[in-house]
């Protein structure tokens, strides 16, 4: 017996990704992702191929930081909890080398929606903080607020 089976005929198709269709267009948008689980990775590089940006991956806090020295990226969706360095320190080391006028966003994710979380993603310099499972249409008003493509990667 098959452990996985294809959907019968008869299922119905899967619902289109509910995105604003007014929005402005975040094509171009470089995203650096920073989460340590496999499947979260995947779900939110699949979230942004949707919305035609680009991400990069990397699994800790220490890996973000070396990916930020060798390129530049719009955004960061910055998970809180990753081992080596989590994402609070990540933030802290980010903002602490941003010059004058410089400013990443960084998009705090985490499956835990203690107030307490919030306030500490929010006091290390992380710009917004949605809980797991968040929608696409969430990651997409937040990117619309915060982030903005590089104009010569902007297409």
């Amino acid at each position: 017996m098959p452990v996985l089976a294809a959907a019968p005929a008869s299922a119905p198709a899967p619902e289109p990704v509910a995105t604003r269709a007014d929005a402005p267009s975040l094509a171009g948008l470089h995203v650096l992702v920073a989460e340590d689980n496999t499947i979260n990775q995947l779900l939110a590089t699949m979230q942004f191929e949707g919305l035609r940006c680009t991400s990069t991956t990397v699994c800790n806090g220490r890996e973000a930081l070396q990916a930020l020295a060798r390129q530049h990226f719009d955004v960061i969706l910055m998970d809180c909890q990753m081992p080596l360095m989590d994402g609070y320190e990540a933030t802290r080391r980010i903002r602490a080398s941003e010059t004058a006028g410089q400013h990443i966003p960084i998009i705090a994710v985490t499956a835990n929606a203690m107030e307490d979380e919030r306030d500490a993603a929010l006091a290390c310099g992380m710009d917004d903080f949605p809980t797991k499972p968040y929608s696409h249409l969430a990651l997409q008003e937040i990117l619309l607020r915060l982030a903005r493509p590089s104009p010569a990667e902007a297409t």
